[in-house]
């Protein structure tokens, strides 16, 4: 087999020797790589943690995620771990999470049809498979292969709380669907006991938008032999113990919950992976933002950045650039090096256009802008980083947690704001830019079921007094004591003997089995 897309049943790509050995007496992992970027470095990083502790692993992602990998690892350095990946052929660039992953099962259907036929001819093939949790199919593909199988959740473990939660309230009639489609009553979400630090306006607006969607996942997770989470016990223990008291009241007829394998955080500056960019134009970026914070004073930087995906709209980034210069402190603004249609007559606009009027050069002294992707553990972890304003995406979150950075917590949409929450008010490690709460995803779903647009636009006096607390007032002082002492029982949790590293094992001798 040759090639380096799938575009037939026979046109894989392959790393090293044959596609479906395994080495005796260890399992065999497939493991399927899906979502943002973020979301398929982490399940990488799974797969590579269980190869160094004896798993063999196929990982299967889109083709431009296999050459992104490859970037950062030789084949040499791939067959050493045991580590296989196949390419699927797919260009689909839409933005819908379930559309994404309906296409995702059809491009996969060949290797799942080469599997089959393998197996059939008494072939070794996988003896199990890990799956983010929007990719459904995979109980059908492990029930095909009679194989194990495992869901990842690279988010927070709020997520598969909610939608157990839902499941929950729709098994009592709470939650019920109307004739027009819709589904009413998931208000409640926050009722069910262990979800009562949330509120209302803490919920996803996709639990609305694709309730059936959430329930069919809930469904997935019940039946599953273990659920995979990027989170370590000490981040919430009641968190944990309300999710493997639900999994295990729906478990149904077997009796049979999924066990819980608590491995993250996944991201953490000892095992940071540079994927999915330019050789040069990184180092460029890279040497750029270290050359600069090395001149600031310990702790006094903000470091701003909302992730790859999410990012506020143009009259947003004005007043945010606003707010910056007027809260007097040091900053570094990342921003992606993108373009946005139909701002101007003439054509694309890039993010930079749509700053004010020679903001760079008016905030020389005390700020540095930046177009592209940086490194953002390592920024995290320069020692003149204080403080971090997040959109809260759950791997900014934890990477904030790990190099101990406070936050300045400004969710924009999906599970950014039970993240934000979290941070907030349970963690205490982050503070709340504003009450006012929105989805740039579903903005128009809101719209329609609430009857009302959404205020989301923050001032910029506002922006700067956050800053203005976080990087020097008494209660930023104590929120960054918090983050610090939380840094510690990360890093306690991934030290050899910890709640991480344990359940990592366990979750490798379980596959093994």
């Amino acid at each position: 087999m040759t090639g380096d897309t799938l575009s037939s049943p026979t046109s894989v790509e392959e790393v090293n020797g044959k596609s479906h050995s395994k080495t005796s007496g260890n399992g065999h992992l497939l493991v399927l790589g899906f979502g943002s970027q973020a979301h398929v470095v982490n399940s990488f990083k799974v797969g590579m943690y269980l190869a160094e502790r004896g798993v063999t692993i196929t990982y299967v992602s889109r083709q431009k995620y296999i050459n992104q990998l490859k970037q950062s690892y030789s084949p040499e350095k791939l067959k050493a771990l045991g580590i296989r990946t196949v390419g699927l052929a797919d260009g689909y660039e839409g933005t819908h999470i379930f559309d994404r992953a309906t296409r995702f099962e059809q491009v996969f259907q060949p290797y799942l049809e080469e599997l089959i036929a393998d197996r059939k001819a008494g072939l070794a093939i996988p003896t199990a498979i890990l799956a983010d949790r929007f990719l459904q199919f995979a109980k059908d593909v492990a029930q095909k292969l009679e194989i194990k199988r495992y869901v990842f959740f690279s988010a927070s473990v709020s997520e598969p709380m909610m939608y157990m939660a839902v499941q929950e309230l729709h098994r009592k009639g709470t939650v019920r669907k109307l004739e027009n489609g819709e589904f009413v009553g998931l208000e409640n979400v926050p009722n069910v006991p262990g979800c009562d630090w949330m509120r209302q306006q803490d919920l996803p607006w996709v639990l609305w938008a694709d309730t059936k969607a959430m329930l069919d996942i809930s469904h997935t997770m019940t039946d599953a032999d273990g659920l995979v989470l990027n989170y370590f016990d000490d981040l919430g223990p009641r968190c944990l113990e309300t999710l493997g008291n639900s999994l295990s009241a729906q478990s149904g007829t077997t009796g049979k919950a999924p066990k819980l394998f608590t491995i993250g955080p996944l991201s953490n500056a000892a095992t940071s992976v540079n994927v999915a960019c330019n050789g040069g134009e990184l180092k460029k970026t890279e040497m750029q933002c270290f050359d600069w914070l090395d001149q600031q004073p310990t702790s006094s930087v903000l470091y701003v950045c909302f992730g790859s995906i999410f990012r506020p709209d143009a009259p947003q980034l004005y007043e945010l650039a606003l707010g910056l210069e007027a809260s007097n402190q040091r900053f570094l603004l990342v921003l992606p090096a993108t373009e946005r249609q139909g701002l101007r007559k003439d054509g694309a606009v890039t993010l930079e256009d749509e700053l004010p009027e020679n903001f760079a050069s008016r905030v020389s002294d005390r700020g540095l802008i930046v177009y592209g992707w940086v490194p953002q553990i390592q920024m995290l972890a320069h020692t003149s980083v204080g403080g971090f304003m997040s959109h809260c995406g759950w791997s900014s979150c934890l990477e904030s947690f790990g190099s101990g950075v406070p936050m300045i917590a400004w969710p924009m949409a999906a599970d950014q704001n039970p993240n934000c929450r979290y941070v907030v008010n349970e963690l205490k490690v982050g503070i709340e830019l504003t009450g006012k709460k929105g989805d740039m995803v579903f903005a128009s779903f809101s719209m329609r079921v609430t009857g009302k647009k959404y205020d989301t636009f923050v001032e910029k006096d506002e922006i700067a007094r956050a800053v203005e607390v976080l990087m020097e007032g008494e209660e930023g002082k104590a929120t960054r004591a918090r983050a610090q002492a939380l840094r510690v029982k990360l890093g306690a949790a991934l030290a050899v003997g910890g709640s991480s590293y344990r359940h990592l094992q366990e979750l490798a001798d379980h596959i093994n089995e």
